[in-house]
């Protein structure tokens, strides 16, 4: 059964604070990435924060913006595919100078959130999706004549609340495919309010805006999802020792990005108190649930063993996606993310693929 996996990457700076300069933080990193996938024939599809260089363009911010999207061509020119990643509340954001650091209304973090009223919400959701997808179209087209903008990642998982609307939304501006969910994931912060739980037992599966994310339909918003599994008990004392051993023995590389920003909870960019960072990663020790996100202690095993458990739970054909974040990555992790590539192409020699997000629907040989 085919096995399509989309090598993705959430294209965005820190929230709050920005040690270094944007270059360091997203560009160069993602120039070692673009590199290094390219050396192992893995096509990248990266998700553009695009509310975040529209802002600072709106602010007469240039330098950024320009050098992300000469890179985000380059990408495309290369075979790589842009997609779209909204954190909505860039577009209400400040900043200031002398200290380097933006501030939001948290109201605004999620699209589900940016109206009074369904309506509005609606409206508003519809607004954005257009505005920021004719960007992508208008910077990409003449790059390649046949690219589209018809995907969707919600900033920090938040196709919640709401999800019907923003459904309807994504329908509407002419979105074909999201890839905001990871299943089981559930958040309850100050910023975000996701549940994935009780979803579809489907590997992948259609979603409109009657029935929202919880229902399959028989057309609609493909979802592809970011793999994710309940960990069974011997994978997960695995996993505990794997991550101690990380957290005691990794490199201190594999952490440098802790040094270039903060965001806007101790989960990213740990901006909080060290005594919140320790509790938060102590925290994830305990975690029986594993999701295809490379993080620091991440190893291509513990990669590949959730997304081998994923395949198991379904066995039918599917596309999930990996996620990493250029604004957290090390060399070391870079080739984990390598390191899971040629696991998956051993176990899986004659179906595995690693795949763009736009090819998502042929590969499954969907309309």
């Amino acid at each position: 059964m085919a096995i399509g996996v989309v090598f993705s990457n959430d294209y965005e700076i820190f929230m709050i604070r920005n040690s270094v300069s944007e270059n360091e933080i997203l560009i160069e990193p993602t120039t070692r990435l673009l590199k290094a996938m390219e050396s192992e024939e893995i096509p990248l599809t990266i998700f553009a924060d695009t509310e975040c260089l529209l802002r600072f363009r709106n602010l007469g911010m240039e330098e950024f913006p320009q050098q992300a999207e000469e890179q985000l061509k380059d990408c495309l020119r290369r075979g790589h595919d842009v997609q779209n990643h909204v954190h909505p509340h860039w577009r209400y954001a400040l900043y200031d100078q002398k200290t380097r650091a933006w501030s939001y209304d948290e109201n605004k973090f999620l699209l589900g959130n940016v109206g009074n009223s369904d309506l509005e919400i609606y409206s508003q959701t519809v607004k954005v999706l257009t505005e920021t997808k004719k960007y992508l179209q208008s910077l990409l087209d003449p790059v390649d004549a046949n690219y589209r903008c018809i995907a969707y990642r919600a900033g920090g998982y938040g196709i919640q609340p709401k999800d019907s609307l923003i459904l309807k939304a994504l329908e509407t501006t002419g979105y074909t495919i999201d890839s905001s969910i990871a299943p089981g994931l559930v958040l309850k912060t100050k910023f975000n309010r996701v549940d994935f739980s009780n979803l579809p037992h489907l590997a992948n599966y259609f979603m409109k805006a009657q029935g929202g994310i919880h229902s399959s339909q028989p057309e609609g918003i493909l979802e592809v999802p970011i793999a994710a599994t309940s960990l069974l008990p011997f994978y997960y004392v695995k996993n505990i020792v794997r991550k101690l051993h990380r957290k005691v023995f990794a490199k201190s590389e594999a952490y440098e990005w802790l040094n270039r920003g903060g965001g806007l909870n101790t989960a990213e960019g740990y901006s909080a108190n060290r005594w919140e960072v320790l509790k938060d990663r102590t925290k994830s020790l305990f975690q029986p649930w594993s999701y295809l996100n490379l993080g620091p202690d991440s190893t291509a095993d513990s990669l590949f063993e959730t997304a081998v458990s994923y395949y198991q739970r379904f066995r039918q054909p599917m596309v999930f996606s990996i996620l990493c974040h250029s604004k957290t990555l090390s060399n070391s992790m870079i080739q984990e993310f390598l390191g899971f590539h040629r696991k998956m192409k051993q176990k899986f020699p004659s179906t595995y693929r690693a795949i763009r997000i736009s090819e998502a629907r042929s590969f499954l040989n969907l309309t």
